[in-house]
């Protein structure tokens, strides 16, 4: 995958892991929905200036904003925390049910 493509698809997953709007993330940063839209659909590259503030917006580090494993327990880890404590908790168990098989 190219490193446009990564960065389209890391924008759009934690943008929903994170329960953020791409108008939420224009206004953050103050360009266009379109601008981002731009970016998530992997039309345009994302100006160097704007990834800090991307990140600081979703809640990560810039490192996990390049990162090639989206799926890897981190990622993982990181949309459970948005979880209130009762479905934390039916994770919590169905992993249980899960390790037992």
């Amino acid at each position: 995958m190219d490193t446009k493509s990564l960065i389209a698809n890391n924008l759009k997953a934690y943008m929903k892991a994170a329960g953020k709007t791409q108008a939420e993330l224009a206004e953050h940063l103050g360009v266009t929905q379109s601008c981002v839209s731009n970016w998530a659909r992997g039309v345009n590259s994302i100006s160097v200036e704007y990834v800090p503030g991307i990140c600081e917006f979703l809640g990560i580090s810039i490192a996990r904003f390049f990162d090639d494993e989206q799926n890897g327990a981190a990622d993982i880890a990181y949309a459970c925390i948005s979880l209130d404590e009762d479905t934390r908790a039916e994770v919590r168990d169905f992993i249980e049910f899960k390790k037992r098989k």
